[in-house]
C-alpha cells in the first residue's frame, strides 16, 4: 500500500453518506451501500478522511495529521478500501474532459446529471462522456406517437438522441389527452406528427427530426423504418399483434436492431429487444404470441373490436423503460436486460417477471439468417 503516498484522490460525487453512532454508510442508493465501523478508530485517521482533495498526497495527508505508524497503517487500509469501493477516486478536470468529448457547455449543462449517472455506473467520467456522445450520434426509428410512443419520443428526444424518425397516421382525439403527453386540447383535430413536428425543437434543439404520416401496413413500408436506424422502437398501439410480427418480419430482412414495447390493462410490456443475427426473432421469444394462420372469423372480429383498457401512468412506466433500456443498449452504460426478454410489470400486484421462451428448433423468419 505504499505505492498510495505519491497519490491525490477526492470523494466521488456521485455518492452519499450519513452517520448512525460510530458506523458510516456510504453509497448513492441502499443496494449499493458501504458500511465502516469507526468505533475502535483513531481521531487522527477520522480527521485524515477529511482531507481528501486535489492538492494534497496521501504521504502529505499523513504528515499534516500527524499520524503515528498504526495510524498510518489504518489510515492507507481504509483509503485502499474507499478506493476498490469508488468512493474516492483520483482528481480529474471535468473542465478537460468536455473539451476532448466535443461538448459545449450549454449541452453539458443540459446534461450533466445524466453524465453524472452514467460515470456513477460505468466507474469513470471519460466513460460517461462517451455514452452521452453515442447519444448523441444514434439514429433511433418511433413506430407509433401514442399512448407509450409519445413517452418514448419525450424521453429519448430530452436526453439528447441526435436523430428520431417517427412515423404515425393518426390524427389527436380527445380520449388521447388523459394518457400521451405530447398533446392538449389545442392539438385535437391534427396529425399527430404534425403536432410532435412543431413541438419537438422545444425538446431537444439539438436532435434532428423526420416525420412520416404514414400508416405501416405492409413489409416494404415496414422495411423502410430500418433504413440507416440504429434501432427501431414499436410502440404501435393497434391492431398490436399483427404489427409486432410485420415489424419482426422486416427487422429480420433489413438486419436492424428492434425493440417492442406495449400497455393494456393493468399491465406494462417492455421487450424484447431483437437484434438478427445475434439473437432469436420475436415469434421465437413470444411463442404465445403467434401469429394466427386460418383464423376463424369471429376470432378476427374480436381482434378488430379491441380497444385499449388502461391509464397513463402505465404508458408513462412503460414508455420510460422501453427508453432506457434503449439507451443502455445504445451506450453500453449499463446492462441491456431486454435482449431477447420481455418485461411483464403487473401493476395491481406489482409483480414483475422477465421471461423469453426457449427456441423452438425452427423458424422461417430466424433461418433466413
Amino acid at each position: 500500500m505504499n505505492s498510495l503516498y505519491e497519490n491525490k484522490y477526492v470523494y466521488s460525487y456521485t455518492i452519499s453518506a450519513r452517520q448512525e453512532g460510530d458506523e458510516v454508510l456510504i453509497g448513492a442508493d441502499i443496494h449499493n451501500v458501504v458500511a465502516l465501523d469507526m468505533s475502535g478508530t483513531s481521531p487522527n485517521v477520522i480527521k485524515a478522511l477529511a482531507c481528501f482533495d486535489a492538492d494534497n498526497t496521501i504521504g502529505d495527508i499523513i504528515l499534516k495529521c500527524n499520524l503515528d505508524t498504526a495510524e498510518s497503517e489504518d489510515f492507507l487500509y481504509l483509503t485502499k478500501y474507499m478506493l476498490d469501493n469508488r468512493i474516492i477516486e483520483p482528481p480529474f478536470s471535468k473542465e478537460d474532459s468536455i473539451r476532448k468529448a466535443g461538448l459545449s457547455e450549454s449541452e453539458y449543462n443540459r446534461f450533466d446529471r445524466q453524465i453524472n449517472l452514467f460515470k456513477h455506473v460505468s466507474g469513470n467520467f471519460d466513460n460517461a462522456l462517451l455514452a452521452n456522445s453515442k447519444l448523441k450520434d444514434a439514429k433511433i426509428t418511433i413506430a407509433g406517437l401514442g399512448g407509450c410512443g409519445s413517452y418514448v419520443f419525450y424521453t429519448l428526444s430530452a436526453m439528447g438522441v441526435g436523430h428520431i424518425k417517427s412515423y404515425d397516421f393518426d390524427i389527436v382525439e380527445e380520449s388521447n389527452l388523459s394518457r400521451q403527453i405530447l398533446y392538449n386540447y389545442n392539438d385535437l383535430g391534427k396529425k399527430k406528427v404534425d403536432v410532435v413536428r412543431d413541438k419537438a425543437p422545444y425538446i431537444s434543439p439539438s436532435t434532428q427530426y423526420a416525420f412520416y404520416d404514414e400508416k405501416i401496413d405492409s413489409i416494404e413500408k415496414a422495411c423502410r423504418l430500418f433504413e440507416g436506424a440504429d434501432l427501431v422502437i414499436s410502440a404501435a398501439d393497434n391492431p398490436r399483434p399483427d404489427f409486432f410480427h410485420l415489424m419482426n418480419e422486416a427487422a429480420f430482412n433489413m438486419r436492424g436492431a428492434l425493440l417492442y414495447v406495449g400497455s393494456a390493462t393493468v399491465n406494462a410490456i417492455v421487450g424484447p429487444l431483437i437484434i438478427p443475427g445475434k439473437t432469436r426473432c420475436y415469434a421465437c421469444v413470444n411463442q404465445n404470441h403467434i401469429k394466427d394462420v386460418n383464423a376463424f372469423e369471429f376470432v378476427k372480429n374480436i381482434k378488430q373490436n379491441y380497444m385499449n383498457t388502461l391509464i397513463d401512468p402505465y404508458n408513462a412506466v412503460a414508455g420510460s423503460l422501453a427508453a432506457l433500456e434503449a439507451v443502455k443498449y445504445l451506450t453500453d452504460f449499463d446492462k441491456c436486460q431486454i435482449i431477447e426478454k420481455t418485461l411483464f410489470i403487473n401493476f395491481s400486484g406489482y409483480q414483475i417477471d422477465k421471461t423469453g421462451d426457449p427456441y423452438s428448433g425452427s423458424c422461417h423468419i430466424c433461418n433466413k439468417m
